[in-house]
């Protein structure tokens, strides 16, 4: 009888701490790791960076994940610091600045991109993070297109945030060595 009188209270206990909803769980995602790439630098490079097209997925604070063949299902009690659009862009504007170029309104160039996939994804056994993004460069009234998938596996309860850092350190440094390549570190000149 005293067994049941003490387990009443502590399975009361139990069940309603089990009924509260948990707070979200903020997901930063800012692990640089800036790496000496090329010399798009030397020549006063300027440059302005934004997103021609979000989906609504990556704009908002919600963490999505893949379960099924083009199917996202938001994860529940997490969600992103920032919308993944800004955080890419932002992640690109650093980037950029790191090696040396000014970025900002009025430079006569532009970096847009459009943010594809950026998401956990979850079929059968495999679990990995992707990065989609599809980069737009003008310059000098010419137009350069480039887009870069990454993926990363999750192994050995990798977290989610650490998977995207990577990628996206990965995305940085490719997109940098594409513009250094396909423009040329004399045409970054300011016009």
């Amino acid at each position: 009888m005293k067994r049941s009188i003490l387990a009443l209270p502590i399975l009361f206990l139990l069940a309603s701490c089990s009924l509260k909803p948990l707070p979200s769980q903020k997901i930063i995602f800012m692990n640089r790791n800036f790496e000496s790439v090329g010399k798009i630098i030397k020549n006063h490079c300027k440059v302005n960076v934004d997103y021609s097209n979000c989906n609504n997925a990556f704009d908002s604070y919600t963490v999505y994940v893949q379960t099924g063949r083009n199917q996202l299902e938001p994860l529940n009690n997490y969600e992103w610091i920032d919308t993944p659009c800004n955080m890419v862009k932002d992640y690109i504007q650093n980037t950029l600045n790191s090696y040396g170029c000014y970025v900002g309104l009025g430079a006569r160039n532009e970096l847009s991109f459009d943010l594809i996939k950026f998401q956990l994804v979850l079929l059968n056994k495999r679990h990995f993070c992707e990065i989609k993004i599809d980069f737009r460069f003008y310059m000098n009234g010419k137009q350069y297109f480039t887009l870069i998938d990454k993926k990363g596996e999750l192994k050995n309860n990798k977290s989610f945030a650490s998977c995207m850092s990577k990628l996206m350190n990965s995305i940085d440094i490719e997109l940098v060595k594409w513009i250094d390549k396909k423009i040329g570190p004399t045409k970054w000149q300011a016009h």
